[in-house]
């Protein structure tokens, strides 16, 4: 998987991250919709309509295996395994803030 630093022409590009999806549902969901150039007729409805269908699934009910909060991933990985993955997957976990 890489990211594209420039998309081809007529493609659009959304960065997200899972963890301001599982944390911050209600705000990812507005900055996707508007992203996604949504007409502004219908955004709204479209909004709580989806909210409606997926906040629950983003509740902290201790179903997640792992931590969803950013950096939980240094308290539950060995030194070593994170200095493995880093060195690997640099360049897209730096985009995306992880390092």
């Amino acid at each position: 998987l890489g990211l594209l630093p420039q998309p081809p022409a007529g493609v659009r590009l959304v960065r997200s991250r899972y963890e301001d999806m599982v944390l911050f549902f209600p705000q990812w969901l507005s900055q996707l919709l508007a992203q996604l150039g949504c007409a502004s007729v219908g955004v709204e409805a479209m909004r709580e309509h989806l909210l409606e269908m997926h906040q629950a699934a983003f509740v902290s009910d201790g179903k997640h295996k792992r931590g969803v909060r950013p950096g939980a991933h240094l308290q539950e990985l060995r030194p070593a395994t994170i200095v493995d993955a880093y060195l690997a997957h640099a360049t897209w976990m730096g985009e995306l803030g992880y390092i």
